[in-house]
């Protein structure tokens, strides 16, 4: 289920860039949260210059761009998983993307599981179709 949705102008960056930090953050949320790497998605928006202000400015008035990312999780992840999200996104905005840290800014939205759907199946109830086969299999 976990998604990252991040806005920015992608002419701003080299594509090889952009194919790196989405491969990264991948990674990062399968590590972070013990998830299947075949769940995760990684979207990335292109919002272009002149459909963006920061700060009331242009973006080429104040230097650049300022990616604003938005990732989900459902209900129950604890506030740790969240806060290493928040960082590691910011991190690797820097780090594949040479974005000055002072301008990301992110968010995390808790989706109740019975609100998400996997295949047209509600995650609750998936949820609770995986856990009654796991415990099957560690009774065999």
């Amino acid at each position: 289920m976990p998604i990252l949705n991040v806005q920015l102008n992608t002419s701003c960056y080299a594509q090889t860039a952009l194919a790196d930090f989405m491969q990264k953050a991948t990674a990062v949320f399968a590590e972070t949260l013990g998830a299947p790497i075949d769940r995760i998605r990684v979207y990335l928006h292109d919002v272009p210059p002149q459909h963006m202000l920061i700060g009331g400015k242009a973006p080429d008035a104040v230097g650049g761009d300022a990616p604003f990312f938005q990732f989900y999780l459902l209900a129950g992840r604890p506030p740790e998983h969240r806060d290493a999200l928040l960082v590691a996104f910011t991190d690797l905005l820097v780090e594949c993307l040479g974005v000055e840290r002072s301008v990301i800014r992110g968010f995390c939205s808790h989706i109740d599981p019975n609100d998400w759907s996997v295949a047209g199946v509600p995650a609750g109830q998936k949820r609770a179709q995986e856990i009654a086969a796991r415990a099957q299999s560690e009774q065999s």
